[in-house]
């Protein structure tokens, strides 16, 4: 067993070269909280089960003796790898260790406050054998946030418009990105630089890459958008490192087609605008992009 300074393996779930590999690995970078099993739990529900799972537990008081395993089901386990960072270095470092890790065909993200809907990886593996030619298949989630209030949000279906949207804002959710093995091994990572908002500057280098992308047009996840996700408890952080992701995404395409001055002023007016207004405008576009329950 190899132990790096910052990340220690479980030596009970070292991977072998024998090891036959898995069609899906999901990915989970997490602090180790009770929301971690729910989301655990969560996943061992899909309807197919040719996965594997990579955790990163990026909280240094967690050790390996400290995770809670009784409350991982035993069929779970046996797809599980641990990586536990023996320092905080964040979410975007702790994701490309992970990817490090990943050996299934199409990986899969999921946030740790965010769950699985049963049929999420059989309807990836449909449109990934459908469409050859994509590489980023997305889809939408069933939200829910800390006044009761429940909605679905969607995400575009093809290309085009979600590039378009992009060039706007993240209309993505982040838990509901299955990708290619083959796109974070020979086009872009996460970019380590971004400690917030690093799905977005993503999926905007890929998009620059020319990269494509297809929207599942079902939830495929549960979303959670309490006080403490980082969505809400972080927003002014999370807008800015969108906005500078934005900016450099219109600033390399200058004077193309593709590329409109104007989005990124009104982008760092939706930065500048007050708390309450922000909130306003989220609501009135979740009004407009999604079918309530």
């Amino acid at each position: 067993m190899m132990v790096d300074v910052t990340t220690q393996m479980t030596d009970s779930m070292l991977k072998t070269n024998a090891k036959v590999k898995p069609y899906f690995s999901i990915l989970v970078a997490s602090m180790g909280g009770a929301c971690l099993y729910e989301a655990l739990r969560s996943i061992n529900s899909s309807d197919d089960q040719d996965f594997e799972v990579v955790l990163v537990i990026d909280n240094p008081e967690i050790t390996k003796n400290d995770l809670q395993y009784e409350q991982i089901d035993s069929e779970l386990k046996a797809k599980l790898f641990v990586i536990f960072n023996q320092e905080n270095i964040g979410v975007t470092k702790s994701l490309n260790r992970g990817l490090s890790e990943c050996s299934g065909q199409i990986i899969c993200r999921l946030d740790d406050d965010d769950c699985f809907l049963p049929k999420r990886l059989s309807l990836v593996r449909a449109a990934a054998e459908q469409f050859s030619d994509i590489d980023v298949f997305t889809g939408g989630a069933l939200v829910q946030d800390d006044h009761g209030s429940r909605y679905r949000l969607s995400v575009p279906i093809e290309h085009q418009d979600i590039a378009n949207a992009l060039a706007r804002r993240n209309v993505l959710v982040h838990s509901g990105l299955n990708v290619r093995r083959r796109v974070f091994d020979d086009v872009a990572i996460y970019d380590e630089q971004y400690y917030f908002a690093q799905d977005y500057a993503l999926y905007l280098r890929w998009i620059r890459e020319g990269v494509k992308f297809k929207g599942i047009d079902q939830p495929i996840v549960t979303r959670s958008e309490g006080v403490n996700s980082i969505t809400v408890h972080k927003r002014r952080n999370q807008a800015l490192y969108s906005f500078s992701a934005l900016a450099l995404h219109h600033a390399r395409l200058w004077g193309s087609e593709q590329s409109s001055p104007m989005l990124v002023v009104h982008a760092f007016i939706r930065f500048m605008a007050p708390q309450f207004l922000r909130q306003i405008a989220r609501r009135f576009r979740g009004i407009r992009r999604v079918n309530r329950l």
